[in-house]
C-alpha cells in the first residue's frame, strides 16, 4: 500500500489492506461502497445473497 494512501486511512483497517487473506472482504467492501451502501445491489454484483 502506498504511503500517501495509508496516511488517509484509519489505522484500524490498515492491516486488512496489506494482507491477501482478506482480499475477499475488501472486494465486498469496495462493491458496497461503489453502490453507495446499497447491500442488495452490492450482493447482486457479487452473485451472493444480501445476508451472506
Amino acid at each position: 500500500m502506498p504511503d500517501e494512501l495509508a496516511k488517509g486511512i484509519h489505522p484500524g483497517p490498515r492491516p486488512l489492506l496489506s494482507n491477501p487473506k482478506y482480499r475477499g472482504l475488501l472486494d465486498t467492501l469496495r462493491r458496497y461502497l461503489d453502490h453507495a451502501g446499497d447491500a442488495r445491489r452490492a450482493a447482486f454484483t457479487l452473485h451472493v445473497h444480501r445476508s451472506t
